[in-house]
């Protein structure tokens, strides 16, 4: 779920996974750099005030219109605040200049309290997403491009399902935001690429892999755990899970990444 709150040509930007808790934020300025975020995000719903001047740039389908008093900013810092427990947002590292990405989320926790009917445990943080964090693909490139979606709008002979040998969902989904977002920090990636250095080293990853196998959506069943909606079933993989964590650990104790 994607919400949107516009002021002159500067954007604030919340995306929410229910399914995983993850929260995220960002502020940015210009319709292209707007088109290059939906078109990354792919939203299945998107939040926009009831007032707003630009939905003729949005996509025709999954628009909900919300009161603009879901965007104020004191209700939506409050909001947030109540959610996290914390007295302001300054640990997440908004300040006054995030404030389009604050109204945002505020409206999108609303809506999504509202749709859900419940409290939401699982959502326990908030992330900013900083622009000149990542390589900048404008909407036309990311299409074409075709790394997680070809342009029949399937997922087949995608750059992501080339690369996508991961051993499970969380594996995958973490895979398709790496490629959807590619960071420029150089530090993060010379750490990612020695990191793969030594799993190469003497096929070290291919006994990982093995156990990787046997854990499950753990993304999923804490956020089921948390909406009281879990399963037998998803407690027993639950417990399944958690006994291959220290067996991980023990064949990494020989890698120096």
């Amino acid at each position: 779920i994607v919400a949107i709150y516009r002021k002159d040509l500067d954007y604030g930007l919340a995306h929410l996974d229910v399914a995983s808790g993850r929260f995220n934020i960002l502020n940015f300025t210009g319709e292209e750099l707007l088109a290059s975020e939906l078109e990354r995000l792919k939203p299945a719903e998107l939040l926009i005030s009831e007032n707003n001047m630009f939905a003729q740039l949005l996509p025709n389908k999954g628009i909900r219109y919300r009161p603009e008093w879901e965007f104020d900013i004191a209700t939506s810092t409050k909001i947030l605040c109540e959610q996290f427990g914390t007295q302001d947002l300054s640990g997440f590292g908004l300040i006054n200049e995030h404030q389009l990405a604050t109204c945002a989320a505020g409206c999108l926790l609303q809506y999504v309290k509202y749709t859900q009917k419940q409290a939401l445990p699982h959502i326990q943080a908030l992330t900013l997403e900083r622009r000149d964090e990542a390589i900048i693909i404008d909407a036309a490139s990311q299409r074409n491009l075709e790394i997680t979606t070809n342009l029949n709008g399937s997922s087949d002979h995608t750059l992501f399902s080339i690369l996508d040998n991961t051993q499970n969902p969380m594996g995958s989904r973490l895979l398709a935001r790496w490629l959807q977002r590619p960071i420029r920090d150089q530090i993060i990636l010379q750490k990612r690429q020695q990191a793969i250095a030594c799993l190469l080293q003497d096929d070290a990853y291919q006994e990982l892999n093995a156990e990787l196998t046997k854990i499950g959506d753990l993304e999923r069943i804490l956020t089921r755990i948390g909406l009281r909606t879990a399963r037998p079933r998803d407690l027993s993989t639950l417990r399944d899970s958690l006994k291959i964590i220290p067996l991980l650990k023990q064949k990494l104790q020989n890698t120096h990444s």
